[in-house]
C-alpha cells in the first residue's frame, strides 16, 4: 500500500511540475518588491521580500526581462541554477515641487477666517493626498502615531519633504512623520 501512494504522489509531481523561485535585490543586498519578469505573454511580479516565484513552463536558457520602476531594465536568459538578479538604481528624476503658502490661516483648507482645522478637515486634507496617482498614505498605529508618504511603491525614505528650504526628515532613518508636520 506505501509502495502505490509513493508512486501515486511521484506520479501527480510529474504533473505539476513545481515553480522554481529566485531573489531579486538591488546593489546595496536589500529585496526589490513589485519588479515584473516578462517571458513572453506570461510575467511575474516580486514579494516585498523580493522572491520570485516562476511559472512552471518557463526553462533555463529563456530570456526573460526585469523591470521595476526606479532601476534599469535587464533582459537576460533564464539560469539553469539559482536565480539571483541584481538591480542597479536608475533614479526617476521628478521636478522640484515647490508648495508656497501665507500665513497661518489656511490650516488643512479650512476657511481663510478659521484659526483651528477641524477634524473632517484633517481628513479632507489626507484623502486628497491620498487620491493623487502612485502615493500612498501609511499609518502605523493609532491616530496621531507615525504616518509616512510613499511614491509608486517606494520606500518612505525616498520622499523629502521641505519647509522654508528646510529638510523635515529625521535625521536617524531619513522618513518624514505626517503627523508632527505644522501643518
Amino acid at each position: 500500500m506505501f509502495r502505490v501512494c509513493l508512486l501515486g504522489i511521484c506520479f501527480l509531481a510529474a504533473l505539476y511540475p513545481q515553480s522554481r523561485q529566485g531573489r531579486i535585490l538591488d546593489v546595496s543586498g536589500a529585496p526589490v518588491s513589485q519588479a515584473f519578469l516578462i517571458h513572453g505573454e506570461d510575467w511575474c511580479s516580486s514579494t516585498p521580500e523580493g522572491v520570485v516565484y516562476l511559472p512552471p513552463g518557463w526553462q533555463c536558457g529563456d530570456t526573460i526581462r526585469v523591470h521595476r520602476y526606479g532601476y534599469r531594465s535587464q533582459t537576460l536568459p533564464l539560469p539553469a541554477d539559482s536565480l539571483l538578479i541584481i538591480l542597479t538604481p536608475d533614479p526617476l528624476l521628478h521636478p522640484v515641487v515647490e508648495v508656497a503658502g501665507t500665513g497661518t490661516d489656511f490650516r488643512y483648507g479650512t476657511d481663510p477666517g478659521s484659526a483651528a482645522a477641524s477634524p473632517s478637515a484633517i481628513s479632507g486634507w489626507k484623502s486628497r493626498v491620498e487620491i493623487l496617482p502612485a502615493v500612498r498614505l501609511r499609518s502605523y498605529g493609532s491616530p496621531g502615531s507615525v504616518q509616512t508618504i510613499s511614491i509608486d511603491g517606494g520606500p518612505a525614505t525616498q520622499v523629502e519633504i521641505l519647509m522654508d528650504g528646510f529638510s523635515l526628515s529625521n535625521a536617524q532613518n531619513g522618513v518624514t512623520d505626517l503627523n508632527q508636520l505644522p501643518l
